[in-house]
């Protein structure tokens, strides 16, 4: 993914994407049918596709462009992608996740790149560094988590979402062609 975004190939970043998603169901078959499966491609998918359209909007609307905003656009880009799917399958959706994500998604990157040596390398020191990312996450997530009226009751029915998912497909479309005609 960050290969074809750095290269500024969309194309080739969905296609590395849904090749990904069948490589996943070869491995394991059974995962056709986990939620987990489906919300990473989702997310993934809206980070790929809409990430940087919704942070030129945003731009365009702010004129001003604050340090969390490219955060703000991954989480909702990501948001947009999974929440019909969150409602159809667990009946309720988050209204703070996407506040939620915006100030946690900066901590990712750093654990996942910390976290790997600290899993690999009996040093204190590395574990010491990843400490104060991975507790930062897990306070900001718990403080929120505790909110009452932080989520609402709202199911998407298979029609409309499917309607939405084939509104969004069409965008997609929409978009790669016209990074296309810009090359």
């Amino acid at each position: 993914m960050l290969v074809g975004k750095f290269s500024g190939r969309l194309l080739n970043s969905l296609r590395l994407l849904v090749v990904s998603y069948f490589g996943v169901l070869l491995i394991n078959p059974g995962n056709f049918f986990s939620a987990s499966t489906y919300l990473s491609f989702l997310a993934t998918f809206g980070l790929i596709v809409f990430a940087d359209p919704v942070e030129s909007f945003l731009l365009k609307l702010l004129k001003h462009k604050w340090s969390i905003l490219g955060d703000f656009s991954a989480s909702f880009a990501a948001q947009i992608m999974v929440w019909p799917l969150i409602s159809g399958m667990f009946g309720q959706v988050s209204l703070i996740s996407l506040v939620v994500n915006a100030l946690v998604l900066w901590t990712v990157p750093i654990t996942t790149v910390l976290g790997i040596p600290a899993l690999l390398l009996p040093s204190k020191f590395i574990w010491m560094l990843l400490f104060p990312f991975c507790d930062f996450f897990i306070n900001t997530v718990n403080f929120f988590s505790g909110s009452n009226n932080a989520s609402v009751a709202w199911k998407m029915s298979l029609p409309m979402l499917v309607f939405y998912y084939a509104v969004f497909l069409a965008l997609t479309i929409f978009i790669i062609r016209a990074k296309e005609k810009h090359k």
